[in-house]
């Protein structure tokens, strides 16, 4: 597990490079057609005020900003979208969340066309597969070897974060890192990142929201249950995968 997330992260990173090294210097014509940054990010914007069935005015007016402003963010006039407090900023004034900004970004981003990218950079090696049994889930089936693609796990709004206590032990431990989405909501049962408003985080397993509770699950060095005021919670992700 650690060295297939050791080699996940380099792969993630060695990706990221090539591709900013192919659209500065091998921009072919499809390339050259792909919306920019900024305006992927103005387009995001846009829908989400559109899907709430805002006008431009309305949206500035609820920012606390000028029309004349929220029509360059959207129309990508300037880079001032790039910056992640402003996203946050002007989401929240219209009623979504920076989450739900990253998923726009990210459904805009799976449909532009993209720099030429190898099929395997997120294939791993499938050996087999583990089945459930009466004896368990270790059962280890060696009858389909091939592949797997997990390119779908990273996506602009995943996130990475190193572990550091011990509260999570034996889920994750000290020094190990995980994977996050920020926008996707966790299972009950399965890791989860509680952001809070005053920047911290906190990497617990989900259970349940109830009213204005968020409830979730601390391991070590006994279980037990923790629960966060809502209003005091800015975001809670799903962790996608975990190693180290």
């Amino acid at each position: 597990m650690t060295t297939l997330f050791v080699c996940i992260i380099h792969t993630m990173f060695a990706v990221e490079h090539r591709a900013r090294s192919v659209f500065r210097h091998e921009m072919t014509d499809r390339q050259r057609s792909r919306p920019s940054e900024a305006q992927i990010y103005g387009t995001a914007l846009r829908r989400l005020r559109q899907a709430r069935g805002l006008s431009q005015l309305a949206a500035a007016e609820l920012a606390n900003t000028h029309q004349q402003s929220w029509q360059r963010y959207e129309a990508a006039e300037n880079n001032a979208l790039l910056k992640t407090t402003l996203q946050r900023r002007l989401a929240e004034a219209i009623g979504a969340s920076h989450g739900d900004f990253l998923l726009e970004v990210d459904r805009l981003t799976e449909a532009a066309p993209r720099a030429n990218r190898s099929m395997g950079d997120f294939e791993f090696p499938m050996p087999g597969r583990v089945r459930a049994s009466p004896q368990g889930l270790h059962i280890f089936d060696e009858g389909e070897p091939g592949t797997m693609d997990i390119s779908h796990l990273f996506g602009r709004s995943t996130r990475i974060m190193q572990v550091a206590g011990e509260s999570m032990v034996p889920y994750v431990f000290p020094g190990s890192f995980v994977a996050y989405n920020i926008g996707q909501p966790p299972r009950r049962g399965e890791g989860c990142v509680v952001e809070t408003t005053s920047g911290d985080y906190y990497i617990k397993l989900y259970d349940r929201t109830v009213g204005g509770t968020l409830y979730v699950t601390e391991l070590h060095p006994k279980e037990k249950e923790l629960r966060f005021d809502l209003a005091e919670v800015r975001g809670l992700h799903a962790v996608v995968i975990r190693g180290g």
